[in-house]
């Protein structure tokens, strides 16, 4: 998922008007959270691809196939 641009002043401006600011606020948080955790985990997978693809170059440069 590519993270999205929320705009904190037009979510409140045009908010559910059974919902409170705190609410939307409360909405906003757990999507950045989200957000932020899905950032994480790809950070971690292409960490461990690179990893991978360096272990690999050192293995060619000593002449060692897999």
């Amino acid at each position: 998922m590519d993270p999205k641009i929320i705009n904190i002043k037009d979510r409140l401006k045009n908010k559910d008007p059974d919902k409170t600011n705190e609410d939307v606020m409360a909405e906003l948080i757990t999507e950045l959270a989200k957000q932020i955790y899905d950032l994480t985990i790809s950070q971690q997978r292409l960490a461990n691809i690179i990893g991978n693809q360096n272990a690999e170059i050192e293995k060619l440069k000593k002449g060692k196939w897999i």
